[in-house]
């Protein structure tokens, strides 16, 4: 037979209050019983913990597993930064598939922390800018993304990528701008655009070209070179 956790009148009446929230902090319970010391009010998280109704991610914050709907809210909750990568393309709506790896970009943290199915990620990141509120997650916009994107090939495929902006309104100003003047960037960026989004204004490409400057491998077996861009890929390798 099931063991049933039964909760004391303190318990009960602190779960009446939390138990259709999401997220629970040491802040929240504190205005719930002010008259409470602090010992006491992390006693009866620790016992709702136990008792598995809320879990913890961090001292002094708590989440209940059956209503959180956002674990990208959990996450900057844990660590202040934005939600960047494919994580951030989940949330603009460019990929479909569950993000059950959420990357996190800090400006000094670094960590890995794992909850429930969840594996947030969190790095720091030497250009912490190009970031908005996204139904009020602090999220890297599309441009920065694409380019955040293109820094990561371990972590995000071309493949995957192409099919994410192939569709996708571009400002392309904003693009250019965070391509940083990046080498690298500008020739896969330049290749994958020309290609793969012809409405893309002519003065973004030659802008782009400026930044050309010695060839670079995107695979390891190379079957052709696009000599504009100065790139060695394999056809394959794109899939899109």
């Amino acid at each position: 037979m099931a063991k049933k956790n039964y909760l004391s009148h303190s318990e009960q009446e602190l779960w009446d209050y939390i138990n259709e929230k999401e997220i629970i902090d040491s802040e929240l319970i504190t205005l719930i019983f002010p008259e409470y010391s602090m010992s006491k009010r992390n006693k009866l998280l620790s016992q709702l913990t136990k008792k598995n109704l809320i879990q913890r991610a961090k001292r002094g914050l708590y989440f209940n597993p059956k209503t959180l709907s956002n674990y990208y809210a959990l996450a900057l909750r844990i660590h202040p930064g934005y939600i960047a990568l494919t994580s951030a393309l989940k949330l603009h709506g460019l990929i479909e598939y569950e993000d059950f790896t959420i990357y996190i970009f800090t400006q000094k943290y670094r960590s890995k922390v794992y909850l429930k199915n969840y594996e947030f990620i969190y790095t720091p990141h030497q250009e912490f800018a190009g970031y908005e509120a996204l139904n009020g997650i602090q999220c890297s916009t599309v441009e920065k993304t694409i380019i955040d994107c293109l820094h990561k090939p371990r972590i995000v495929s071309l493949t995957l990528l192409i099919h994410a902006i192939r569709d996708e309104t571009i400002d392309w100003d904003a693009l250019l701008f965070y391509s940083n003047n990046s080498p690298s960037a500008c020739q896969k960026l330049g290749q994958i655009l020309q290609r793969f989004k012809p409405e893309t204004p002519t003065r973004i490409l030659e802008e782009l070209k400026k930044n050309v400057r010695t060839s670079i491998k995107l695979s390891t077996e190379t079957t052709k070179y696009d000599s504009t861009w100065k790139v060695q890929f394999n056809e394959a390798y794109y899939g899109a």
